[in-house]
């Protein structure tokens, strides 16, 4: 479903992505996990065209959708949730999610009353119990997630890219964030790839792994695999006496 081949990504002299090979098949639930500054938001810009890469190649659905803007991308059935919530705050919770399914589907043939029923769909779904006009500004951490992600499938995707949706979130949130993913995963089927530093959360829902440290794949498996692996666990005992990579 999705290759990246021989992907890099330069900032200045700066390589942030190197050589990056990747493949993930259609249905698939990916777990891409790294230190601090491995490059994993980077390489999700990459993939949703924030970013264009420096070399290399990505194909979608057998398509080179290489420099692709973010619009294009969307429309081809990729879409992403945000390390942190970016809901428009003008707006209420039903019409952030109206938008997103006008935006990923286009506004031909829409009825009139669609992308209103549309949007409460996903709201429920999502298990967003609040008023459809309440403003963003009045959810708590664990709403925003849910709405972004609501917002996110109401696009339509084929491959959603999920960014840390568990971060700042308390345990309860946690419990309901994680059912929410196995929900989308076993009813509608859409593959994932999912950024997380909440290990314990990851490591029961995803099928393989994929580990990033100074932009390069050092290595892939299933969870039970990459647990041993002393390459994985060296990054992760390196990050806490460094602090992190710059």
């Amino acid at each position: 479903m999705l290759e990246l081949i021989q992907v890099d990504r330069f900032f200045g002299h700066f390589q942030a992505l190197k050589q990056i090979n990747l493949k993930v098949e259609e249905g698939e639930f990916r777990g891409l996990i790294g230190p601090n500054g491995s490059g994993k938001t980077t390489l999700f810009n990459v993939i949703s065209g924030v970013y264009k890469a420096s070399a290399g190649q990505v194909k979608f659905l057998g398509q080179d959708v290489t420099g692709f803007t973010p619009d294009k991308i969307c429309h081809a059935g990729i879409t992403r949730s945000f390390q942190i919530p970016r809901p428009f705050r003008e707006m209420s919770v039903v019409e952030n999610v109206m938008l997103g399914s006008l935006f990923g589907k286009g506004t031909k043939n829409l009825a009139p009353q669609e992308p209103l029923a549309e949007a409460l769909h996903w709201l429920e779904f999502v298990g967003l119990k609040v008023d459809q006009h309440t403003m963003p500004g009045e959810l708590t951490a664990g709403n925003l997630r849910r709405l972004e992600l609501a917002r996110a499938l109401a696009t339509h995707p084929k491959l959603l890219l999920a960014d840390e949706i568990m971060s700042g979130l308390n345990q309860e949130e946690i419990l309901q964030a994680s059912k929410v993913l196995k929900k989308i995963r076993e009813e509608l089927k859409i593959t994932i790839i999912w950024v997380e530093h909440i290990m314990s959360a990851l490591m029961n829902l995803v099928e393989r792994v994929t580990i990033l440290d100074y932009g390069q794949i050092i290595a892939e498996g299933t969870p039970e695999e990459v647990s041993r692996n002393p390459i994985v666990i060296e990054a992760y005992l390196g990050e806490e006496e460094t602090a992190g990579h710059a």
